[in-house]
C-alpha cells in the first residue's frame, strides 16, 4: 500500500497506481497484477529507459575494473550494458591515473598497426585490444564506463528488505532478513538494490554463501568483499537481475504507471480512456525534460574537441600514447 509520504512506487505500489489512472477495480479479470508487471517491464525496455537515456545525464553511468592479463586482447562488454555500450573505456596503469583508449574501426586496424592500450575496436560483443597477443603482457586495467540496465519489475516477494548486517570475520557477512524470497538457495546470484531514490542497483552478481533462519528471523550469508559500503539496513536484495522497485530516480516513478496505464488501456481496447491517457502522458513527457536535463544546472558541462583529425589519426602514436588530458 502507498504511504502519503512515501514518493517512490514498488511494483506493488505501481500495479495500484496502473489500476487507478486505468480505473481498473481490483475485482476484475480483464487483467493480472502480473500482466500488469509484464507491460511494465516492456514499457521500460521499450519508451522509459531511452527517454532517460536520451537526456545524456548517466542516471545509469557506472563503471567495470577489468584487470589484464598476459596474452589476453580479447574482454566481454559487460552483458548488462544498455545495449551493449559503453560510454568510455580508459587504461589503469600502477602509477598514473586514468589514459583514455581511442575506438578504432576495424578498416583502420591495417594502416594503425599494432598500438596496445592506446586503442580499442569492437567485435561483436568483445572489445579488442589493438594489440599482438603473442605479445600482450601489460600489467593494470581497463575501466569500461557503460549504463547499466535498470532490473525487472518482480512481485515484492521475490525480494527481501535488508534488517540487519553483521560482519562474521573478514570472509563472511551475514544479513538478516523478516522472511527470505523463496527461490533464495546457496549459489543463488543476487543484486543489491537503494532503497532510497534513485533506487540504483549497487552491485550485481554476487553470490549467496549460506542460508538459514535464527529465532524469528532469517539470513543469507555473503562474502564480505562482496558488500558495498553505500548499503544499510532498508535496502534491498534482489535475485539477478530482479528488483522490486523502479530502478530510476522517484520523481519518474508517475510517469512509468502512465505508460503501463496506456498499455493496459489500449489491451482492453478502451480507445476513449486510451485517448485521455496518450495526452496526459505526452504531458508528462514534456514536463520530465525540466526534471532530468542539466543535473548540475550551476555547473554545465564544458565542451571540449575530443574527436579532432589529428587527434584520432594514430600518427605518432604507436604506444599507450594519449592521454585524456591532451
Amino acid at each position: 500500500m502507498a504511504q502519503a509520504n512515501k514518493l517512490y512506487y514498488t511494483s506493488d505500489d505501481l500495479v495500484l497506481s496502473v489500476k487507478r489512472r486505468a480505473n481498473i477495480p481490483d475485482s476484475q479479470d480483464m487483467i493480472s497484477n502480473d500482466e500488469i508487471l509484464e507491460f511494465a517491464n516492456e514499457e521500460m525496455l521499450l519508451n522509459f529507459i531511452p527517454l532517460v537515456y536520451s537526456r545524456h545525464e548517466d542516471y545509469y553511468l557506472v563503471r567495470q575494473v577489468i584487470p589484464l592479463e598476459a596474452g589476453k586482447v580479447r574482454y566481454p562488454i559487460p552483458y548488462r550494458a544498455i545495449a551493449t555500450k559503453v560510454r568510455e573505456v580508459a587504461y589503469s596503469g600502477s602509477n598514473s591515473g586514468l589514459t583514455e583508449m581511442f575506438r578504432v574501426s576495424v578498416d583502420d586496424i591495417t594502416s594503425i598497426g599494432y598500438s596496445g592500450t592506446g586503442h580499442y575496436y569492437f567485435e561483436g560483443e568483445e572489445l579488442v585490444i589493438n594489440a599482438d597477443p603473442s605479445t600482450f603482457n601489460d600489467t593494470g586495467s581497463i575501466v569500461v564506463f557503460y549504463s547499466l540496465r535498470p532490473n525487472a519489475l518482480v512481485d515484492s516477494s521475490r525480494v527481501g528488505v535488508i534488517t540487519g548486517i553483521s560482519t562474521l570475520d573478514d570472509t563472511y557477512t551475514q544479513l538478516n532478513f523478516t522472511e527470505l524470497p523463496p527461490q533464495w538457495v546457496i549459489g543463488n546470484e543476487i543484486d543489491f538494490v537503494k532503497t532510497k531514490s534513485p533506487h540504483r542497483v549497487v552491485v550485481y552478481d554476487k553470490l549467496i554463501q549460506d542460508v538459514g533462519t535464527v529465532g524469528a528471523e532469517s539470513y543469507i550469508t555473503i562474502n564480505t568483499v562482496d558488500l558495498p559500503d553505500t548499503i544499510v539496513v532498508g535496502d534491498r536484495v534482489t535475485s539477478a537481475g530482479e528488483s522490486d522497485i523502479v530502478n530510476a530516480p522517484s520523481d519518474l516513478h508517475a510517469m512509468l504507471a502512465q505508460m503501463v496505464a496506456e498499455r493496459v488501456l489500449e489491451s482492453i481496447g478502451d480507445q476513449a480512456g486510451l485517448k485521455a491517457a496518450a495526452a496526459k502522458l505526452a504531458k508528462m513527457e514534456h514536463n520530465s525534460s525540466l526534471i532530468l536535463d542539466n543535473r548540475s544546472t550551476g555547473s554545465p558541462i564544458k565542451v571540449r574537441v575530443r574527436n579532432g583529425t589529428l587527434r584520432n589519426s594514430g600518427l605518432g602514436n604507436k604506444g599507450r600514447g594519449y592521454s585524456s588530458n591532451n
